[in-house]
């Protein structure tokens, strides 16, 4: 595709890692020592920073009890999985969906039946990883994406002693309610495509 790894991205996807197992700090001088062993590059130079967005990596071991979990949740069965690109399609045409260990699909139906919003966990490399949330354009200011992420934040730290997610910082309708349910900001990263300069 013609994207490079830089140093600075190699150090996050380490991290990244690093964080995932469990052995944060362990990573996190291995990550420093080895851009310190890398020269300087004159990066403006050769290489020229494309669009991106700057990112946080939040974790927690709590969770908040979003009370017994009605008919209107559960996970979704793989015949109705097939259905989720469409909602993705009208509903959260930009997200951009992983490739997680073991992805499993929730749902909240609304009053009326139909599906009202969709979350998606996966295991990434033990820890447990909240991919995506979409909630139907019709339906969000209803907190809706708040009680799913709850009964998800549940699921991961019930079933791996920790739930993790990322998502854009300037994020503000996702970050405020994620915070209110326990999760901490780790890392701040940006992420960029580099590409070299023809």
């Amino acid at each position: 595709s013609g994207r490079i790894i830089t140093s600075a991205a190699l150090l996050v996807m380490i991290v990244f890692a690093g964080f995932a197992a469990g052995k944060l700090l362990v990573i996190k001088e291995i990550g420093v020592a080895l851009v310190a062993a890398v020269p300087p590059a004159p990066t403006h130079q050769h290489f020229r920073v494309g669009a991106g967005g700057n990112c946080e990596w939040m974790w927690t071991t709590s969770s908040v009890d979003p009370g017994p979990a009605g008919p209107s949740f559960g996970r979704l069965a793989p015949s109705e999985i097939l259905s989720i690109p469409a909602f993705i399609a009208e509903h959260s045409p930009t997200s951009v969906l992983g490739h997680g260990e073991g992805t499993q699909w929730f749902a909240i139906a609304s009053d009326d039946g139909s599906r009202g919003a969709v979350g998606a966990y996966e295991v990434a490399r033990g820890a447990g990883y909240l991919s995506f949330i979409a909630v139907a354009t019709h339906l969000r200011g209803r907190g809706l994406g708040r009680l799913l992420t709850a009964y998800l934040t549940r699921h991961g730290v019930t079933e791996h002693g920790l739930s993790t997610l990322a998502l854009f910082s300037d994020n503000d309708t996702a970050l405020a309610p994620y915070r209110s349910l326990g999760y901490l900001t780790e890392w701040r990263f940006a992420s960029r495509a580099v590409m070299p300069r023809s």
